[in-house]
Formats: C-alpha cells, sequence, structure tokens
C-alpha cells in the first residue's frame, strides 16, 4: 500500500467540485466509480458535499495556498480490500496527518491495475475555521502505511526511496504517456557530461551530441531539445541551477562556432518495445500529425468565418451612422443614437467571439487525439490484438488475486461476445459479467474480491473457452473451495489441475454422484 499527495501549482486555482466532478466522472466506463463516503458534512449527496465544502473554504479569506489536501491510497495490483477495511485505512490515515475533524469525500476506482482510493480533504477546519497543513507528512503516511499493512495483513509495498526525485518524476511520465521523456533522456545520456565539463564550451559540445542545448530563460537555464521541448535544468539535479554552474563555471556563456552534428535524437520514442511498438508508432504519429493538419484548417475555417461576420457587423454599423447623418435631428438626439449603435456593434462583436471560442473548443474536443499509451487502449478496446501485446509487455510481475487461468496456455487477444468495459495501462482488459468486474491479464482471469455466484459461473465458461477446459485456481482457500464447489454444483465440463480441488468439485457434481450410485446398485 503507498500513498501520494496530489499538489497543484497554483492554489488559487483549486476548485473542490471540479476535483469532485473528475473523482465521480465514469468517462464511459462501468466500473470505474466503486463506494463512495462522505465524512463530517450535513450533506448525504457528493454534490452537494462539495459544495457545502467549498463555503466552508470561503469562510477563511486568510489563507492563499490551496485549501484541498488531495491523497490517494493505492494498493498493490490484484489486492482489493474490504469495505470495512478501506474505511478503517481512510479513518487513521486522516486521524494521523490531524485532518480528523474535517469535512472529507472519498471515493473508490476499479479501472486500472491497482485497486485506489482518493481522498478530497478540506484543509479549512468546519469549527475554527483555520487551515491545517501537516508537516512533513510524507514521513507520517509512509510510517502509518506499515503500520497498516501489518494491522490488516495486507501486502507489503517497499517503502524505501530508490530513486532520485528527477527519475521518479521522469518514471511518472513515462507510466502516463507510456513514451521516453526528455527528462530521462538527459539523466540518461547528458548528465554526466554536464558535471564532468570544465568550461561553457565543453559543455555545449557534449550534450549536442545528443541534439540538446543548454540556454538561458527566464532567471535559469533549460535544456532545450532539437524538437523544441524544454526542460527546467534544476529539475534534472539540483547542481545544474544557473547559480550553481556559473559557480563552478563562470559566467553563463554561449556555445562559439558551429555546433557539432547530434549523433542520436530525442524523438519520444515507446518505453516498452516489442515486435508491433515500431508499426503502431508509425501509425499512431501519422494519425497525430493528420489530426493536427485538420484541426488546423478548421480553426482557420473558423477564424476566417469570425472575421467576416465582424467585418459584416461593422460594416452595417457604419451605413446605420451615414442613414443617421442625412437625418434632421438635433445634436444631443444624434449622440444619443450613436451610442446605442456603437453599444450594439460592441454586444454584437462579442457575441460572435464567443460563438467562435466555443467553435475552437469544439473542433479541439473533435480532433484531439490521446496520447500513445491512451490511443493503444483505445485500440485495443476496439480489438487490436497488436495494441494489446504491446500494452502487455508492460507488465514486469504477474497478477495477484483470486483468479482462474492457464497460464501454459495463453492467448493475448479478446473474447467476442463479450463487451470489454475498458483497457488498462498493462493491457489488462475488464469485462462487465452480472455486473461486475472480472478482469484479464492474458494468463488468467482475475475475479473481484466478492463475487456473486453467478459471475463465477460465468468466469468458468469464459475461461474454458479462452484456456480449454482444463484450469488452474488461484487464491486464497475459500475462494478455491467456492469455485469448486460451483463447478461440480453445475455440471460443468472443466477439469483442474489441483489433484484436490478436482477431488472436491467431482463429489460436489450430483449427477457423477447419482451415477455413481447406480453403478454400485448395478455391481450388487
Amino acid at each position: 500500500m503507498i500513498s501520494k499527495r496530489v499538489t497543484m501549482n497554483h492554489g488559487g486555482k483549486s476548485s473542490f467540485s471540479r476535483l469532485t466532478n473528475y473523482l465521480l466522472n465514469s468517462q464511459g466506463k462501468e466500473f470505474r466509480v466503486g463506494s463512495i463516503s462522505i465524512t463530517n458534512c450535513r450533506s448525504e449527496t457528493p454534490e452537494w458535499a462539495a459544495l457545502e465544502i467549498e463555503t466552508t473554504q470561503s469562510l477563511n479569506q486568510r489563507a492563499t495556498g490551496d485549501k484541498t489536501y488531495h491523497l490517494i491510497i493505492s494498493f498493490p495490483e490484484g489486492e482489493s480490500p474490504k469495505a470495512e477495511v478501506l474505511k478503517n485505512i481512510e479513518t487513521d490515515m486522516c486521524n494521523a496527518l490531524g485532518y480528523g475533524e474535517h469535512q472529507r469525500i472519498s471515493v473508490t476506482h476499479q479501472d486500472t491495475d491497482n485497486f485506489h482510493i482518493h481522498l478530497a480533504i478540506n484543509k479549512i477546519h468546519p469549527v475554527r475555521l483555520t487551515m491545517h497543513e501537516p508537516y512533513r507528512d510524507y514521513r507520517t503516511r509512509d510510517n502509518l502505511c506499515l503500520e497498516l499493512e501489518k494491522k490488516h495483513n495486507l501486502q507489503r509495498d517497499n517503502h524505501k526511496k530508490k530513486r532520485t526525485m528527477a527519475e521518479g518524476r521522469a518514471q511518472d511520465i513515462e507510466n502516463m504517456s507510456g513514451r521516453e521523456s526528455l527528462l530521462s533522456w538527459v539523466c540518461k545520456y547528458c548528465a554526466e557530461a554536464v558535471k564532468d565539463a570544465e568550461t561553457w564550451q565543453q559543455l555545449h559540445e557534449a550534450i549536442a551530441k545528443y541534439d540538446i542545448k543548454l540556454v538561458p530563460q527566464g532567471a535559469g537555464l533549460v535544456f532545450k531539445s532539437g524538437s523544441g521541448i524544454a526542460l527546467k535544468a534544476s529539475t534534472v539535479n539540483r547542481d545544474f541551477s544557473k547559480a550553481k554552474l556559473e559557480k563552478r563555471l563562470g559566467c553563463y556563456r554561449a556555445i562559439e562556432g558551429q555546433a557539432p552534428e547530434p549523433e542520436v535524437k530525442y524523438r519520444g520514442e515507446p518505453v516498452h518495445r516489442n515486435l508491433h511498438s515500431a508499426e503502431l508508432f508509425a501509425e499512431y504519429t501519422k494519425a497525430k500529425s493528420e489530426g493536427r493538419a485538420l484541426q488546423s484548417q478548421a480553426i482557420k475555417g473558423a477564424i476566417n468565418k469570425r472575421e467576416k461576420l465582424i467585418t459584416a457587423a461593422r460594416r452595417s454599423a457604419n451605413l446605420r451612422r451615414q442613414a443617421l447623418r442625412t437625418l434632421a435631428r438635433g445634436r444631443t438626439a444624434k449622440r444619443l443614437v450613436y451610442m446605442r449603435i456603437n453599444r450594439s456593434l460592441q454586444n454584437e462583436i462579442k457575441r460572435i467571439r464567443e460563438e467562435y471560442a466555443r467553435e475552437r473548443n469544439k473542433i479541439n474536443n473533435q480532433h484531439l487525439l490521446p496520447g500513445w499509451n491512451d490511443w493503444l487502449r483505445k485500440q485495443a478496446k476496439q480489438g487490436n490484438d497488436k495494441a494489446l501485446r504491446v500494452l502487455r509487455s508492460h507488465r514486469s510481475k504477474p497478477s495477484k488475486g483470486n483468479s482462474i487461468g492457464q497460464p501454459q496456455h495463453k492467448k493475448d487477444n479478446q473474447t467476442s461476445g463479450i463487451r470489454a468495459d475498458g483497457v488498462t495501462r498493462k493491457g489488462t482488459i475488464i469485462y462487465q459479467l452480472h455486473e461486475q468486474a472480472v478482469r484479464d491479464d492474458g494468463e488468467k482471469l482475475i475475479l473481484p474480491s466478492q463475487p456473486k455466484e453467478e459471475t463465477l459461473i460465468a468466469t468458468l465458461s469464459l475461461a474454458k473457452t479462452k484456456y480449454g477446459n482444463k484450469l488452474e485456481l488461484s487464491g486464497d482457500p475459500a475462494f478455491r473451495s467456492r469455485i469448486e464447489k460451483i463447478a461440480g454444483e453445475n455440471s460443468m465440463d472443466v477439469n483442474f489441475t489441483d489433484v484436490h480441488s478436482q477431488k472436491v468439485m467431482l463429489n460436489s457434481d450430483p449427477n457423477r454422484r447419482h451415477k455413481a450410485k447406480q453403478k454400485r446398485i448395478t455391481l450388487r
């Protein structure tokens, strides 16, 4: 179990209602949102609770930082604790951070490989109206995670820091996008060259081989790739800040003469590669460039339309002004009419520009192409087996949990006739069986923590279709015992690799017991 705090760079832009809408948004999936809990609020629905919390936050006008504490508690793949355990974890975590009396909304999400809880906590105390910011909360959370893992007998995570902050950021970016980040590229190829450089010229020449420049921007320095992507130098290493580099190398100097031709270039290629990744990435790049061309063309058309409408509105206003000059009216009356014409023109121009803004947003949403990972997931959900294989190459270790499968008979393709509710970043397909989520990682079918009998029967049938009639059970003894009895009671044409499981299933089969009884009678 690990915890992560999601911070905002600008606290003034934080919105509790917007965060709640994100947490409750199903994003077109049946099983994204799980349980919802509201604590220390009078309201019983999350929408009204969010408004109540925002009202409480508005009563504190002194605090200038972010008034919302957004915490994610994530569990290892395959682990899904029961509701009472989740509630206990949430309560203990909030009490340890000093938010026991504060208002909060918690939502569980189950559309990823790791089951997780989002906690949206109001930092403003509902009675004292003071803002609480926990000191070194990361230490408190890490220590509590270790205690809670022991208390509730959960899978143990390694809470020791393995990577630097820069490496952690690069890993987060690559996990989200599926493509190599510029941060990772600079750390891999340029960091040592910057550390070993004795002059600015030597530094520039060393990193130019990798299509990277170190240039001033604002009050600091940035690494910039040939494609124009920039990265703050101190993000890579604190020793690469402008102050520290100038202290070591002297005042900043640009490269003298012609920079050497780059030997390799940063292209943001896929992190995980297999037989089909190059082909699919080329298809993705082509689709992205075509989408941008269509988007640019559509926006140009919208701009032309806006300019024509504004020109027509101004022409109409000029005609009315000319007509007014010919009328025999007093100066005051004409001035009032002129003011009315000008006001009408400004309102018309404002309406035209607002309409253009709406149309531009519509065009951007229509031609918006997702990132590499999200594009693969979309393709995999539509039945592209190559995309599914690329996603599953991200998986470094087998999934855990109560499951039915046969690893020796692995199939990467989807099963026709069953609706896929979604595909995760590691290629786990989520199927909807009797209003419950069953996960397919290619080697086994992973069931929810408390499956219905109908779900178990449907999963057994699906496993037989995918892997054949010889199946392997994994999970806790209670789950295995339930599966064995259900398979026998329903006389399902399956066999289990485990001898004990096979025996229990045969003993639970009423048809086989009846046949054995008839055979004994015949022998007598």
